[in-house]
């Protein structure tokens, strides 16, 4: 069954959306505006999640569009980011020459790379789209 409308992406193209949102979350700054864009996205690909994807924690996202939006323009990002993701996650101020926040994503007992962004919810979306990734070794 599909959630709402949306049908789902053929796998390859989902993949390819996920690794560039966390390529985005890598490399932009911490605007409100940057932070949002990346959480609206995250959300948006869990709804279009192939249907096998679906299944697993990953691609679970605890909130629906509305509650999203509410949470988006009162300001609360990370709590907006976290919801989306829904998995637990790390999150520690990076005190190395990069100067970001670095998130850990743990799930089955093997944790992925810490992940550096300009901010807390672009380093949740940005951990969430490296674990995606390396399930599947890209």
């Amino acid at each position: 069954m599909w959630r709402g409308k949306l049908k789902p992406l053929v796998s390859s193209v989902w993949f390819a959306q996920v690794q560039q949102l966390g390529r985005f979350c890598s490399i932009t700054d911490a605007s409100c505006e940057a932070e949002s864009r990346a959480i609206r996205r995250a959300h948006y690909l869990t709804q279009v999640a192939p249907l096998a994807i679906r299944r697993t924690p990953l691609a679970a996202a605890s909130i629906n569009e509305t509650e999203l939006e509410v949470l988006l323009d009162k300001g609360e990002t990370l709590q907006a980011a976290l919801e989306v993701v829904s998995v637990s996650i790390e999150l520690h101020a990076d005190r190395s020459e990069q100067c970001g926040v670095q998130a850990v994503l743990q799930l089955d007992d093997t944790s992925v790379k810490p992940f550096v962004a300009a901010s807390p919810p672009l380093a949740v979306i940005g951990i969430w789209a490296e674990c995606i990734s390396a399930a599947i070794g890209r």
